[in-house]
């Protein structure tokens, strides 16, 4: 079974007003279906494709380089003072053969989740370790040469639901660092139009990666 790490946002994006994006059905309408079709349209409108998984929906990360939503994103990280953070309820989703099976949840953000990934794969504990993605989270081991996954619970006592060869996680991870260091290459042009003092570290920050040598 194939894996892929996929970098992505779970943020309250529907209620954001933008040019030409569709109107919200009536918040008396009492038909689910108006609200479907309408996150459908709005996602369409916006040229995004949302992940659908155990805990919601979540939009990879790689796919937001519209300048409105951009600018969400460092209103997202900025804080009252100018200063910047890790984006939050974002983090690194894992898919196995193309199904999400553990995806960033509330209370963690980019760098928190990136670390624990890259703890994992780096360490693969043949004993379960708690993977942090935020409430809830998942389980992972790794067996012989497969790397094994609970499903998104805060369970004691976890067991495999999915799992993948292990020896293809580094790779995976890695490709998954170069989505956010592309992504913080776009935030660090839209922090430079709007005068930020650190374009360049701010923009990486908010991504939850070191920013490229300055020597």
């Amino acid at each position: 079974m194939s894996a892929q790490f996929t970098p992505v946002w779970k943020p309250a994006l529907l209620g954001l007003d933008l040019a030409g994006s569709p109107r919200p059905p009536s918040t008396h309408s009492a038909d689910p279906s108006d609200w479907q079709r309408w996150r459908a349209d709005w996602h369409r409108s916006l040229n995004l494709s949302p992940l659908e998984g155990p805990t919601g929906l979540c939009i990879p990360l790689e796919e937001i380089s519209d300048p409105a939503l951009l600018d969400t994103i460092i209103d997202a990280a900025s804080g009252g003072d100018g200063t910047c953070a890790s984006l939050e309820d974002a983090g690194i989703a894992l898919l196995i053969d193309g199904q999400l099976v553990a995806q960033p949840n509330c209370c963690v953000d980019l760098a928190e989740s990136n670390a624990s990934w890259s703890d994992f794969v780096g360490r693969q504990p043949s004993a379960w370790q708690m993977i942090w993605n935020g409430h809830p989270w998942v389980m992972g081991r790794v067996v012989g040469r497969r790397a094994e996954f609970s499903a998104q619970s805060e369970e004691p006592k976890p067991h495999p639901v999915a799992s993948t060869i292990a020896d293809t996680l580094p790779i995976e991870l890695s490709r998954s660092h170069e989505v956010l260091a592309d992504l913080a290459d776009r935030l660090t042009t839209r922090l430079a139009a709007h005068g930020d003092n650190d374009p360049v570290g701010n923009a990486h920050l908010i991504v939850g990666i070191e920013p490229p040598s300055r020597s």
